[in-house]
């Protein structure tokens, strides 16, 4: 029975990473439910090993949502650009210290 309940934390697993991957950040919620239901509903038409371990699915579902959740969250910090080293005054970039710190000056006497 260990091979079995290994087999469904791996597709429970799976399941949850791909319904945070795919799935909008509003819906995931409602997508877990529905995946979690249906995997159960599907399990407990199966004869007696398989039958009984459908609770096996809720944990490892959630922990593969938070799994995937960070996957996401790693991906969309790897696109992100790197930070130049500017100021902004104003709403206007200036790269130069000392120019900025002038139209600062300025602006605030101004």
């Amino acid at each position: 029975m260990g091979w079995r309940s290994f087999a469904l934390v791996v597709l429970g697993l799976a399941g949850g990473g791909l319904v945070r991957g795919l799935v909008r950040e509003n819906l995931v919620a409602v997508s877990f439910i529905v995946l979690v239901a249906g995997e159960c509903v599907f399990l407990s038409q199966f004869s007696e090993p398989w039958s009984r371990l459908w609770p096996l699915l809720i944990p490892a579902n959630a922990i593969g949502i938070m799994v995937g959740n960070i996957v996401r969250l790693a991906l969309s910090d790897s696109s992100r650009g790197v930070l130049r080293d500017v100021w902004v005054i104003n709403g206007a970039e200036d790269l130069q210290t000392d120019s900025a710190k002038a139209t600062s000056l300025a602006a605030l006497s101004s």
